[in-house]
C-alpha cells in the first residue's frame, strides 16, 4: 500500500509538472524594514529575502519604521522556513516566511503593515486580499492613518522630486 502512495505521488509530479518547493531553513539575523529581512542559514549562507506577495512602507515612509518594528517583533533572531518563490531584479530571494507554522507575509497584511504586492495593477498572491481588505475596515496598523500612501505610489513620488 505505501508502494501505491509513492507510485501516485511521483506519478502527480512528473504528469502535472509540479516539482517540490525550494525553500531554506535560517534564522533571521537581521529586519531590513518591513518587507526584507536576513536570513542565515546552518551552512552560513547569508540570504536577503523579500517577503513575497506583499509591500511595507519604506524605512523613511509614514508606518516604514512600525512596520518594520512588528516584523521585527515577530521573526528577528527566530529560526524560520523560507519557501523560495523567486529572485527579484535587485537579486533579493523572494519567499514566503514560515514561522511555526504561519504565514508571515499574510500576517503583516492583516496586522496592517503591508499592503498586497500588485504588478501592473494585479495581486501576486490574490489570498492576501481578504486580509488587506480586514485590516482596512479594522483600522488596523497603518489604516488607522487619515489617507496611507501605498508604497508604490511614495517611491514615485521621491523619484519626481528627485528630477
Amino acid at each position: 500500500m505505501k508502494t501505491d502512495k509513492k507510485l501516485l505521488f511521483i506519478f502527480i509530479l512528473l504528469f502535472t509538472g509540479t516539482t517540490a518547493a525550494e525553500q531554506i531553513e535560517g534564522k533571521v539575523v537581521k529586519v531590513l524594514d518591513g518587507d526584507t529581512v536576513q536570513v542565515l542559514d546552518s551552512a552560513k549562507n547569508n540570504y536577503r529575502v523579500r517577503l513575497y506577495g506583499i509591500d511595507a512602507p519604506e524605512k523613511n515612509q509614514a508606518w516604514g519604521q512600525n512596520a518594520k518594528k512588528a516584523l521585527s517583533r515577530a521573526i528577528a533572531s527566530k529560526n524560520v522556513v523560507v519557501v523560495i518563490n523567486g529572485v527579484d531584479i535587485y537579486k533579493r530571494t523572494l519567499g514566503t516566511i514560515w514561522l511555526d507554522g504561519y504565514n508571515m507575509n499574510g500576517s503583516m497584511v492583516s496586522s496592517g503593515h503591508a499592503w498586497v504586492y500588485r504588478n501592473q495593477g494585479q495581486p501576486t498572491v490574490p489570498a492576501y486580499l481578504p486580509y488587506e481588505k480586514q485590516a482596512q475596515q479594522a483600522n488596523s496598523g497603518l489604516w488607522s492613518e487619515s489617507s496611507p500612501i501605498p508604497p508604490w505610489v511614495w517611491r514615485q513620488q521621491e523619484k519626481n522630486k528627485q528630477e
